[in-house]
């Protein structure tokens, strides 16, 4: 598959180029993570750490609303970083096994995801996808 054909974040910022610099509000130090999209398209961030890892989250009141800036930031091996905006974690799980300790799995969504390369010039051209949006579009110049 073309990388311009879709998103190719999951397959660029990965556990293998990238580590967690700032964990913000979820579990830390991170020890390996997973960016993917879920379903419905929202795009997920499953983080690991050890089982007696600490969070800075605040807990908030069942129900409140709040717009969420929580950012988690991403540093590159080869130059790049990369920052996930308006992170909300969501569920946190204890996980064991026979061949490694005890960790805590930690799934999260998060609004954005921007990635900057240092090589990387200023954009041209934006493309914003539209296909994880219900309804029909009307495009201001369409002929």
């Amino acid at each position: 598959m073309n990388p311009w054909d879709w998103e190719f974040f999951e397959s660029e910022v990965t556990a293998d180029a990238y580590v967690v610099d700032d964990h913000g509000p979820l579990f830390g130090p991170v020890t390996g993570f997973t960016l993917r999209r879920d379903e419905d398209l929202n795009l997920m961030l499953d983080t690991l750490s050890a089982s007696d890892s600490t969070s800075s989250a605040i807990e908030r009141p069942a129900g409140s609303v709040y717009v969420s800036t929580a950012e988690v930031k991403f540093e590159g091996r080869f130059g790049a970083d990369a920052t996930a905006t308006g992170v909300i974690p969501r569920i946190v799980l204890n996980t064991a096994s026979k061949n490694s300790a005890e960790a805590k799995k930690q799934i999260s969504s998060l609004h954005t995801l921007r990635l900057n390369r240092q090589s990387a010039g200023e954009p041209r051209y934006v493309i914003e996808w539209v296909e994880n949006m219900s309804g029909p579009f009307a495009w201001s110049s369409f002929r």
